[in-house]
């Protein structure tokens, strides 16, 4: 199979709201960054090309491949710094820990305590097993119309964390929307500065309009802004990659962008647990007071972190597929 060929603006839109999302986990104050999730679910669906797959067991096979394998590594790795830190913790206070608790959560496909992040990961998979299904059985015509009323719906739904569907009916309509508007998302350019203006400002009004509705108003009439509002959101942000990857074409910039990309998982997995001991770190040892100083900090040396460990995870599948690749050539 041929691998295609890398889109830059795509590259860059994931490695800059990765970036805001570990921002985010840093930060004394809790911004809005829920258009985030709507817009890698779009890339997502953006991204998946059901031809390349001849079955649904093939397609569950390099999926589950891809993202269960990490969530399996990672969670061994950082289960057992989270034992180091649950031991010293009970021999200081003497208090009782349920060490079976981030093992239970990593079944359950809601790992809070370990991978708390990887939850996306997890929800995107059980939604791309349930496109499938609604790929062979529901008319193309009906998905959008018919996920938006799941979404809707889901605010009124009994709520569960398990394998995060949840949130995989929440925010499925933005799948949905990458995979049926492929053209109209990759089409749509921001052609002068006075589009891009324009676009910039109704995007903030948007996030803005979002924002005090969740403070302000009923709970009904915010759930059904945030799912029609959000597509432009998203449309938008499609469009401002465009722009901004015209701009960093072939400077180092763009293949930092593509290598975070690439590694999105690694960050995911990492960056909570990075971030809580950074934050013990700069707290007990350094005496920083918790503010934005210290938020930015650590930030970028949680990115320099993921970095790193992308590095050596690369190395890991590097040499798993030539061990794989030696083992075919015997097998010949």
């Amino acid at each position: 199979m041929v691998e295609r060929e890398r889109l830059l603006w795509v590259d860059l839109m994931k490695a800059v709201f990765i970036v805001v999302v570990v921002l985010f986990h840093c930060s004394p104050h809790r911004f809005y960054i829920m258009s985030v999730y709507p817009v890698f679910f779009a890339i997502a669906g953006f991204l998946f090309n059901p031809q390349k797959y001849d079955s649904f067991l093939t397609f569950a096979r390099h999926r589950c491949r891809q993202i269960l394998v990490p969530y399996l590594l990672f969670g061994v790795v950082f289960y057992a710094l989270w034992l180091g830190m649950a031991w010293v913790h009970v021999h200081r206070t003497g208090e009782a820990v349920n060490y079976w608790g981030p093992l239970v959560e990593m079944t359950t496909g809601y790992p809070t305590t370990i991978l708390g992040a990887y939850w996306f990961a997890n929800c995107l998979l059980v939604m791309q097993l349930v496109y499938w299904a609604l790929l062979r059985w529901v008319p193309q015509r009906w998905h959008l119309p018919v996920t938006c009323v799941l979404s809707a719906l889901s605010y009124y739904m009994y709520y569960t964390e398990f394998w995060s569907l949840t949130y995989m009916v929440l925010f499925i309509p933005f799948y949905v929307f990458g995979v049926q508007c492929k053209s109209f998302l990759s089409q749509r350019h921001l052609t002068t500065g006075w589009h891009l203006l324009v676009a910039t400002i109704a995007a903030v009004a948007i996030m803005w309009l979002l924002n005090h509705a969740m403070n302000h108003w009923h709970r009904e009439v915010h759930n059904l802004l945030m799912l029609v509002l959000q597509f432009g959101l998203v449309t938008y942000f499609f469009e401002m990659a465009r722009w901004l990857a015209g701009l960093i074409k072939g400077t180092w910039l763009a293949r930092a962008t593509t290598f975070v990309s690439v590694n999105a998982l690694v960050y995911l997995a990492a960056q909570n647990d990075v971030i809580l001991y950074l934050h013990i770190f700069a707290d007990r040892v350094l005496h920083w007071p918790n503010d934005w100083s210290q938020a930015i900090a650590i930030t970028i040396v949680t990115l320099l972190i993921c970095a790193a460990l992308s590095w050596g995870y690369q190395g890991v599948k590097g040499i798993a597929s030539r061990r794989g690749a030696c083992s075919g050539c015997r097998g010949t």
